[in-house]
């Protein structure tokens, strides 16, 4: 898999992960737990993905798409990676939208980073302590209006923002409180 690596990215909290733009194809709940859903997902050029993970999306939706995980069997399902997903005090949990043009399978990067490149990186253990996700996922956060935020500086892909998408409300949900999360 390709992935931005370079050794400028360390600092800003990026290094290690593959962060791609999918489509949602299809989802469904999985028995015996409370918020686990399946979804197959559209990377575009990079295949398709089935995922296993914890907030509530639906077929067609837009999200990014953690990448260079090791396949791990959840429930009886095969998850092939993980959807970047805010976490909220108030039990909110929320996939992160990629720009509405943004290409499936374009890379998502901090916006004071310069062009991906195409560099081999190794698959995330997330079973090892101080995995990349481990060490990245601290500098994630949401502003109020739902930029997500990565070491300071706005989530793009494209240069254009990600951002966390309130039901109903759409991209930003118009201020109601999308700031602070966390990403687990």
């Amino acid at each position: 898999m390709l992935l931005f690596c370079e050794d400028s990215q360390r600092s800003i909290g990026l290094d290690g992960l593959e962060l791609r733009v999918g489509t949602v194809q299809e989802c469904w709940s999985l028995p015996n737990t409370k918020h686990l859903q399946g979804c197959h997902v559209d990377l575009g050029p990079f295949g398709r993905r089935q995922l296993v993970q914890g907030c509530t999306i639906t077929a067609g939706q837009r999200v990014l798409a953690l990448c260079n995980v090791v396949p791990h069997e959840l429930h009886g399902v095969l998850s092939q990676g993980g959807l970047l997903v805010a976490y909220f005090e108030d039990g909110r949990r929320i996939a992160v939208s990629p720009p509405l043009a943004a290409a499936l399978g374009a890379l998502a990067s901090p916006s004071t980073a310069v062009a991906p490149a195409a560099t081999s990186c190794a698959l995330i253990d997330l079973d090892t302590p101080e995995n990349a996700w481990a060490r990245c996922r601290g500098q994630l956060t949401t502003t109020e209006d739902g930029r997500v935020l990565v070491g300071g500086g706005a989530l793009v892909v494209d240069h254009e923002p990600c951002a966390v998408d309130e039901p109903g409300l759409g991209v930003g949900g118009g201020g109601c409180g999308l700031g602070g999360a966390t990403f687990r």
